[in-house]
Parts: structure tokens; sequence; C-alpha cells
């Protein structure tokens, strides 16, 4: 099944949301945290992110095979073909989290980040993300 998006005012009566934004369709290349939607588009290889305020929504990655999207405040993660990743919407700046493969789960502000390591065993930490400083894009 699957979810799209809706919007209401304070007051309760259905409002518009930006069409980029009303067109995610809910699978797992989507999540929102209740402010903040991150959504992937063109056959899950754009990763868009729109918050409460802003006037449209914004391009947060380009690209890769986007999926299993998190949201948690300013940090946005997912998963590619690749590697597991996170934006910081502050700064519009994104990393590589691990060396390959891996995925994400959130809870509150806080992120798990696993992944295969050496051995067969896996790879796990944690990060909250009220805490994290800023990502910024080297000039």
């Amino acid at each position: 099944m699957q979810r799209r998006p809706t919007a209401a005012t304070a007051q309760g009566e259905p409002a518009a949301l930006p069409a980029l934004l009303a067109a995610a369709d809910g699978s797992p290349a989507s999540a929102s945290d209740g402010t903040t939607w991150a959504w992937a588009r063109v056959g899950h290889k754009n990763l868009y992110a729109w918050r409460v305020g802003w006037p449209k929504p914004v391009i947060v990655a380009e690209g890769g095979a986007i999926d299993w999207v998190h949201v948690v405040g300013d940090v946005i993660t997912w998963t590619d073909t690749t590697a597991t990743w996170a934006a910081d919407l502050r700064g519009r700046a994104y990393t590589q989290m691990t060396p390959q493969y891996g995925g994400t789960n959130t809870d509150g502000t806080a992120v798990v980040v696993s992944y295969p390591g050496p051995g067969k065993r896996s790879v796990s930490y944690v990060f909250t993300s009220a805490g994290l400083a800023p990502l910024s894009c080297p000039q």
C-alpha cells in the first residue's frame, strides 16, 4: 500500500503541499519526522527535502539509486547501491557514512548506522543529530 503525504492548517483545514512533495509515494525512499520530509524521485535517483516554512523543496543529492530514507532533525540518511549516506540540511552538504552498503535506523534524535565489517561481523555506531556539528562542503 502506498501512502501519500497530506497537509492541514493549524485549524485542521486541508492545505496544499508543494507539487514535488505531493507526488511523494510513501515508499521506503521517503520519510518524515513531522516537520521535514525527504523523498526520492526520477527513478529513485534524486533526493529532495522540504521543511515547514520553506517556499519550495530542495535537491539534497542526485544520481544514486536512493532508498531507505530517514529524517532526524537537520539530518537525512539514505542508502544507495554502494554505501549509506547522510546529508545536513543546514549547509546542504552530504557525506558517505559507511565504507560499503549498510543502513540506518532512527529514534528521536538518535541515528544507528550499521554495515558489514571484516569476518562477517557487523559494525555499528550511534550518533545524535542534535549534537552534530554542521557538515560543510570544502571550498
